[in-house]
């Protein structure tokens, strides 16, 4: 998951002009992203308080108090770098802090399930992933689904790509699948953990390929 954006033109110049072009390139990527982040981070809170029944008067008072972001991830996780983000974003612009709360396990369901126990005021938000469809059909102790939640605002993406040691034998997918073939089950994929979508990507790319991959929750 995350924020980008660019903005400049070709440059021709050389040496010293090319490195003063970079910077100020960088400069300006750094600036739309912070603008972004703010744009978000204003339609998120009078998204937040149109979902809680807050009229548009009221809306503009909140919050009156800290607001907990959960993320379902592990301090450093995808879910917790892009929650810290977004409250680095929220700096200035609400006036109460923005509290991440790490709540990691179970593949979100822990996150979930305390956000599903806080009450429905605005002030517990759920910094989540597709890990919400994924969960309840993975965890059959898992007691909500995705229509138990409403969602608020999408502010990141998040790609998935398959990475190995850069001295890696296999250079290609078509590397991988074929020693995979010859050894099911033997080559590992680590994961978040079952049913997570790192995990389900991975073994429908199994499936798909017609192999068996052996999985390693993280």
């Amino acid at each position: 998951m995350g924020l980008s954006g660019s903005i400049g033109r070709k440059n021709h110049s050389t040496n010293n002009s090319g490195h003063s072009g970079n910077r100020r390139r960088e400069t300006m990527n750094s600036t739309m992203c912070r603008g972004l982040g703010r744009i978000l981070v204003v339609l998120a809170v009078f998204a937040v308080a149109a979902a809680v029944g807050i009229n548009p008067a009221g809306a503009q008072n909140y919050p009156t108090k800290q607001i907990e972001m959960v993320a379902w991830a592990s301090p450093g996780g995808g879910s917790d770098i892009m929650c810290r983000s977004f409250s680095k974003a929220a700096e200035g612009i609400i006036p109460q802090p923005l509290v991440v709360v790490n709540k990691k396990g179970g593949g979100g369901a822990v996150g979930m399930a305390y956000v599903q126990g806080r009450p429905a005021d605005g002030y517990t938000l759920l910094g989540i992933t597709n890990n919400l469809l994924y969960t309840p059909l993975s965890n059959k102790d898992f007691q909500f689904s995705y229509k138990d939640f409403e969602p608020i605002i999408m502010w990141g993406y998040d790609p998935k790509c398959i990475a190995v040691a850069a001295n890696s034998p296999y250079k290609t997918i078509e590397d991988l699948v074929a020693a995979a073939k010859g050894a099911p089950g033997k080559l590992k994929i680590g994961t978040f953990g079952p049913g997570t979508d790192d995990h389900v990507t991975g073994y429908m790319l199994g499936k798909t390929a017609g192999v068996q991959f052996g999985f390693v929750p993280f």
